[in-house]
């Protein structure tokens, strides 16, 4: 398939498999191809509505196949798969809203598409932090917890440092795949770089970048607070809360 519905049908994989990447048998380390191959798609929208289509398919396959844990709540209540919803409805606008930002970006400035969605993701990654209304699926560092070495580099980047490394991997197989389109003997840099950014936070954990040693292991209990939001816009609670 070619156009626009080419397009999409690789971008709704690349969400499904973005979604699956959260799962503990499929290694987030395959953030980098989900990137990618949108980055791909993007490039080839030639309208604003096209650009915010590829966003929005690339949202509703990404939140939701890796919104599946909001069900468990319905254990509780069968209202609670409101969640889900809730959840496609908060998320989905951040990447329409990056993937059509990055295309009006290139048209007022020149700025390639692809690099203007890579700033856009990242920081808006990082305003969603700012709020209450952030998810455990969303900002790709916590993707990484059974998979240390590959948070070698947090450190020093912070966790949206992540984000920036799968970006910047993606950034350079997109270019590979443009390559590979009109003059196939170009893409042997492209993928060069591809592959050391794509191994570099596991290469550094092993040349001193912080990991933890394994001990031996802990039982741990979570207790999640019920805390009113008057509460937490009241300065003088913050200590306490």
């Amino acid at each position: 398939m070619t156009g626009l519905r080419g397009a999409l049908v690789w971008t709704a994989a690349a969400g499904l498999l973005w979604g699956l990447c959260w799962l503990p048998w499929l290694p987030a380390a395959l953030f980098p191809a989900v990137f990618g191959v949108v980055l791909v798609a993007l490039g080839s929208a030639r309208t604003g509505r096209e650009a915010c289509s590829i966003g929005l398919v690339y949202a509703i396959a990404a939140y939701a196949s890796s919104g599946h844990f909001l069900f468990v709540l319905t254990r509780y209540s069968p209202g609670a798969a409101l969640f889900f919803f809730a959840h496609l409805a908060y998320f989905t606008p951040f990447l329409v809203a990056a993937t059509w930002g990055a295309w009006r970006i290139e048209r007022a400035t020149g700025l390639p598409r692809t690099i203007a969605f890579a700033l856009l993701y990242v920081g808006l990654e990082g305003l969603r932090t700012r709020t209450d209304l952030s998810f455990p699926a969303d900002v790709l560092a916590h993707a990484f917890g059974d998979l240390p070495r590959w948070l070698s580099l947090t450190p020093w980047t912070g966790p949206h440092g992540v984000a920036v490394w799968a970006l910047a991997t993606g950034l350079a197989l997109e270019r590979a795949v443009v390559a590979a389109r009109s003059r196939p003997g170009r893409t042997v840099v492209p993928l060069a770089v591809a592959a050391v950014l794509w191994i570099l936070p596991w290469a550094a954990s092993y040349v001193g970048a912080i990991v933890p040693e394994p001990g031996p292991p802990l039982r741990a209990g979570i207790v999640q607070p019920n805390v009113a939001v008057t509460e937490k816009f009241d300065r003088a609670r913050h200590p306490e809360i």
